[in-house]
Formats: C-alpha cells, structure tokens, sequence
C-alpha cells in the first residue's frame, strides 16, 4: 500500500499487514486531478487544481496526529494493470482499515457566505458507485464542505444519511454487520449510483459483497454478470435473484410477445425497490444451486408448482427465494416470502418469466406444491439460464417467444402441445423431462442425429364432468384412461419434423402395454417398431360406453399445425385438442374410428 507521509509529502509503500495509522480521502473526481504520474514526472503538478485536496488532507492527518495518509488519485499507479487490479480488490479493506476518513463535498456551499442553503443528499458524492463503500467501511467519517469546513459526522448524521442512502444507521456505524444484510437489499444500495466506466458499475461493489476477481476492462456489462456469478459461488444467498426489471426496460407495448428473461440483472439499478428484502427460512433452506456454463443449477425441492383453487386446476414454475419483502396490509406492515416466476424452455431448462414482478409465496387465494411431490410431472435437476441467447446466436440456439402460444421456443426445436380437456385429468407425460406442466407442451428436438422423438399423455377420465356425468353400479366397468401417443421422425428430405398421431385403447391392450413394458424406461428408441411387434394399433378414435345406457362417448383428437406469423423461418408447433362427442349406440360414426399401423 503507497501513502504520503503527512509532513514530507513522499510516497512511502509498505507490505502486507505491517502498515502504519492513516487518514484516508473520500470525493468526486473532477478535473485536473493529480495522479502518481504527475507526482513523479510531472514538476508543475502542485498547480493543478487537485493538488488542494492532497495538501488538505495531510494537513487534516497531520493535525489530528496521523503521519500518513491515502488520495485515490496519486496513491495509486494506475499504468500498472496489476496494481490497479490489487488496488481495486483491497479499496474496501484500505477504507476500513483506516482511523478517520474525511469526505470532501466539493459541491456542498458554506452557510453564510451569501450561497443557497443545500440538502446534503443533494451533493454529487451521494450518486458515485466508488463512494458507496467509502461511507460504509470506515468507522469514523466526516463530511467537510466546500471549505473544508466541519458539516458533520457519519454519527451525528446516522438518519439523514439512512434516509439518503436506504442504508440503516446500524450498519452504517457498523453495530449490524455487512453479511447480515441480504444480497438485494445491498444491491438496492447502489441501484441509482453511477460510475463514469460501465465496468466499475461491478468492481466498486467487490468490497461491498467481500469476493475478489480479475478487472477486464472493455467487458462492459459484463463485469456485471461477473459479479453476479462470483457472489452465488460465496453467498448462499437466493435473494441475488429478488431483482425486478425496471419499466425503462419493458418492451414496446404494442407488440404481443411475452417477457422472458435470464436468472442474473444487467444492472444494480434493477434491484430498486429491494431495500427491504431480508432473507427468511423457508422449507427450501436445504436447496443447493451451483453456477455453470448452462445456467444456474438446482437440484432437489425447488421448484414449486402453484395449484389455484378457482375450479380449474392451472400449474406454474416457481422458484422461492428464501427471502422476504416488506407488503403493506391495512395498518400493518409485514414481510412476505417472495418468489420468481419460471418458464420452462427446453428440457430441464427454465428462464425467468414475469421479470417486472415477484409472486408472494403467501397468498391465501392459492395452495402451493412441492413441484417433486409430484414426480409424474416433475423431475428434480433443473437449470436457470442466466441470460438468454443473443441475436447473434446460431439459428438453433436462439430463442423467442410465440405470440399466440405465449410460449418460449427455439428455432431448433419442434413443439407438441396438448390442449388438456375439461373432461379428463392429466395423470402422467413422458419423457418427463421434456414436459412443460404449465404450458401442457413438449419439447421435440428434431436435429438429425435424432432419428425417432416421441410424446405419450396418460389422461383419466373425470366421472363429475360433462360428457361423462353419470353414475351407477356399472360406473367400475368404464374405461378409465386413454393414451395419447405422437411419434416424430425427422426425415432429411423434408427438412422438417412429421408425426404419427393415435390413441391406444388402454382397457382392451392392457395385456400387449404391459408386455412392452414401461414406456418410460430405458430402451424407448424404436418405440414404433415395438409398437407393432406387440400388436398394439394406432386409433384416430375410440368409443367410451357409459354405465346402464344406450349412449356412447366418442373420444377423438385434432392436432394442427400453428406458425408464428412473425417468424416465417421457424418451425410450426403442433396444438392437438381433444374432443368427446355424445352418440346413441346405433348412430356411432365408426368410419371415423380408424385403426392402422404406428
């Protein structure tokens, strides 16, 4: 560490822990600041203007018994990459290492010398990024005006400054310690601060989250990103993901595509609002997540499936955040958890959807389930992107989202979906893993390396609901599910994914379905050769009798292909509805009931 001795003005540098007492400097750059450069080669360098702040701040040290003392702008060798680098990761140790730190307001008048009385929040220091840990690191600081004149004491001015800032005057006067502080809401810290490099939006808070990393510059929002990855390696802290994208960020209201985002901000600005995230134990406490090259990795019970009470069941990805935000109820003011909102996007892949907003985990008018209580429908690896494909990405890899279907594709993939009827309750779909509960959809590679995809649905029969609203004795004797199978192949010529679709009568192939074995384990490829080795046709229609009458419901499917008028490249996705049609036992249409080879 270099510092000017108080009493010569000479650079003196020490190492390691072996460093003497100091005073340190707090301020705004401004113009012709004095750098190491100038102290060293630079013999006119006292007749530049930032020369005074130097001089004041020994002359302060000096006068309070400090013999040394440290400027941010001639302390530093800021032509030496490495030494910049170590300055930068050591600033918020540097600031809180030392006995007193003066900070200059530049642009804060003197009373009575004929100039406007000013708001200390006014001042330009409160809006730097750099400055942020220079008023939270230090024990002792003072704020001197224009003058250098005496304006108060980080002590004395605890709830202006808390109310500046958002920051507690606990922490400010260190009686609360950092780490206790949730991620969001030390992010919220410096969501509407700035910095003159869009890098140092990220370095100025490596103190602030106590992690180290390389500086890059000319990365850009991407030192951002950085940061966001190094604090999840150290923190276990899930309110990192609590931000909300600011209205300045919301797309153009006129178009009809749907917000998605990746897991990390672009910025701190989009934790504003986060002040009073404050993290909470929930049941999920246990959750590992990891960082990776695809996403964020979750593994285990995480993700919840919101099952509203509203006489129709609907299902949506949610991911808690193990924290919880201040919610005005009436006169009262309580802490509700909060989540995100995911969107599944591939197999075991989500993205955040709704990033404008959080779901309260404690909402009454809903009933919330383990997504791994029900493993038919869920599986327990899961990964988060961090960020979503860029323009520039290959044709496969990007991805949007359909207007009409609200959901999130890519160009490289074909889509099933399955409109789920009022009639009948979604008991399993495989392969699991490509199933999207809410969106009731799978995802279908068709790259040609992929010679055979597949999707099954097992639905039961909902006895309370129109069609099949009856009752009786012979109720037992119904058919109480039905398959619906598509398989996909992917011919070369075509360019393109085409599906083999049909219904297998459950009740009358039990015996040939058991002997294929489970559809869902191992050894599925060639599932339409097996398909027809045991027997098992494939059926445009089927005929569900019902108990002690003469009628008969006809179960029948369409599937249609739907493309996205804005994208003409990209591949259509398949919509199939189901239908169940009335007929009396001798007007069934049985020419539509077609039964062939899969």
């Amino acid at each position: 560490m270099r510092l000017i001795n108080t009493k010569t003005y000479a650079f003196e540098e020490f190492i390691g822990r072996n460093i003497p007492k100091y005073a340190i400097l707090s301020h705004t750059w401004e113009e012709e600041e004095v750098s190491f450069a100038d102290v060293t080669s630079n013999p006119r360098y006292k007749e530049k203007k930032g020369w005074n702040k130097i001089d004041m701040t020994c002359q302060l040290a000096l006068t309070q018994g400090y013999q040394y003392a440290w400027v941010d702008t001639c302390c530093i060798d800021k032509s030496s990459s490495a030494e910049l680098t170590e300055a930068i990761n050591s600033m918020f140790r540097w600031y809180q290492r030392a006995e007193f730190c003066y900070v200059f307001l530049s642009d804060m008048p003197t009373p009575g010398e004929g100039e406007p009385i000013k708001s200390l929040g006014d001042c330009r220091w409160f809006t730097r990024g750099w400055t942020l840990q220079e008023l939270i690191a230090p024990r002792l600081v003072v704020f001197l005006d224009q003058t250098w004149n005496w304006y108060g004491d980080k002590i004395s001015l605890g709830d202006e400054l808390a109310t500046i800032t958002g920051i507690s005057p606990f922490i400010l006067n260190h009686r609360e310690s950092l780490s206790a502080v949730s991620v969001a809401q030390k992010m919220s810290w410096a969501a509407s601060r700035e910095t003159t490099r869009i890098e140092d939006t990220a370095y100025c808070l490596l103190g602030i989250f106590d992690v180290n990393m390389p500086l890059l510059y000319g990365e850009e929002d991407k030192a951002f990103r950085r940061l966001q990855e190094e604090i999840i390696k150290t923190t276990p802290d899930m309110s990192i993901f609590a931000w909300r994208l600011p209205e300045s960020s919301l797309p153009d209201p006129s178009t009809s595509y749907t917000t998605v985002s990746g897991l990390l901000a672009d910025s701190p600005r989009y934790f504003t609002g986060c002040g009073t995230v404050a993290r909470v134990r929930m049941q999920s406490d246990s959750r590992e997540f990891t960082i990776t090259h695809r996403g964020v990795k979750i593994q285990g019970r995480d993700i919840l499936v919101k099952h509203l009470n509203h006489g129709n069941v609907e299902y949506r990805y949610i991911l808690p955040l193990n924290c919880g935000a201040e919610v005005i109820n009436g006169p009262y003011v309580e802490r509700q958890p909060i989540g995100i909102l995911l969107r599944k996007s591939d197999r075991e892949e989500f993205v955040r959807g709704d990033p404008m907003n959080w779901v309260y985990l404690a909402d009454d008018d809903t009933m919330w389930v383990w997504a791994d209580e029900r493993p038919e429908v869920s599986s327990g690896l899961r990964y988060i992107l961090t960020s979503l494909p860029n323009d520039n990405a290959s044709t496969e890899d990007r991805k949007f989202f359909a207007p009409e279907s609200g959901t999130l594709q890519y160009r490289g993939l074909t889509y099933l979906q399955i409109t789920q009827p009022s009639w009948a309750l979604l008991e399993r779909a495989w392969p699991l893993g490509f199933f999207d509960l809410q969106e009731q959809l799978f995802f279908c590679t068709h790259r040609e390396e992929v010679r055979e995809v597949f999707a099954i649905v097992e639905f039961k029969l909902d006895f309370g609901t129109e069609p099949f609203d009856v009752s009786g004795p012979g109720i037992g004797q119904l058919k109480l599910a039905f398959i619906f199978l598509a398989i996909g192949q992917y011919p070369q010529s075509l360019g393109t994914m085409i599906f083999d679709f049909g219904l297998i009568d459950v009740e009358k192939y039990a015996a040939a379905l058991q002997g294929l074995g489970d559809l869902r384990g191992p050894g599925r490829r060639g599932l339409r050769h097996r398909l027809r080795h045991s027997g098992i046709p494939k059926l445009s229609a089927d005929i569900i009798e019902l108990a002690d009458s003469d009628q008969v419901v006809l179960l029948s499917f369409t599937p249609v292909p739907v493309f996205n008028p804005y994208d003409k490249s990209s591949s259509p996705y398949h919509k199939v509805t189901f239908h169940a049609e009335h007929y009396h036992k001798d007007k069934v249409p049985w020419f539509r009931i077609k039964q062939g080879e899969w």
